[in-house]
């Protein structure tokens, strides 16, 4: 406990004068959208309301049956590759194809039914998006063989090395991620 102590005592400890510092603590908090820990929404009700999910965090979206989660994470996708984040998108439960589909919708304001009906509009936004947020966006599927967090582990040093270090993973769905082990 006493070499705890000390090494936790002498590693980065920060201390401040809380009642002498309010004027920092203002200028901190004035502008809300440069907290480079939290990213954006981009949903200006949530924003103003809640922090959303930043490095180191782990995060959840809850809702009922067929609510839409999947088009929330894809939005996340989308939200934090404009502010120049990298995000490694794992699909446990939808197909691949869906969720590409769901981001082409998402990124050229297309309605996801309409998709294949005007393909020239889709290339042209698609041009504009790409030079946007172009390869900030990676998707795996993992719905055939499921996975565990050392998984998801192995899955980021992977694209590491391959030059892509993810800044989110969204893995859907929390219910295809099996156990390390077995109790």
């Amino acid at each position: 406990v006493e070499r705890a102590n000390k090494e936790l005592s002498s590693n980065g400890t920060i201390s401040s004068d809380y009642f002498a510092e309010l004027s920092k603590r203002i200028d901190r908090r004035k502008n809300f959208a440069s907290d480079k820990k939290t990213p954006l929404l981009m949903i200006p009700e949530i924003d103003t309301k809640i922090k959303a999910i930043g490095r180191g965090m782990t995060g959840l979206l809850l809702a009922p049956f067929a609510s839409g989660k999947g088009l929330g994470l894809v939005h996340i996708d989308v939200a934090y590759a404009i502010q120049n984040l990298n995000v490694l998108h794992v699909t446990l439960e939808d197909p691949l194809q869906e969720v590409e589909d769901r981001l082409d919708a998402s990124l050229t304001s297309i309605a996801l039914n309409k998709l294949h009906l005007l393909p020239k509009r889709l290339r042209i936004r698609w041009k504009r998006i790409c030079r946007r947020i172009g390869g900030r966006i990676r998707i795996v599927d993992m719905t055939a063989t499921g996975c565990k967090v050392s998984d998801l582990e192995k899955l980021y040093h992977q694209f590491a090395q391959e030059g892509f270090v993810a800044d989110a993973i969204i893995a859907d769905y929390d219910d295809y991620i099996r156990p390390e082990h077995k109790y």
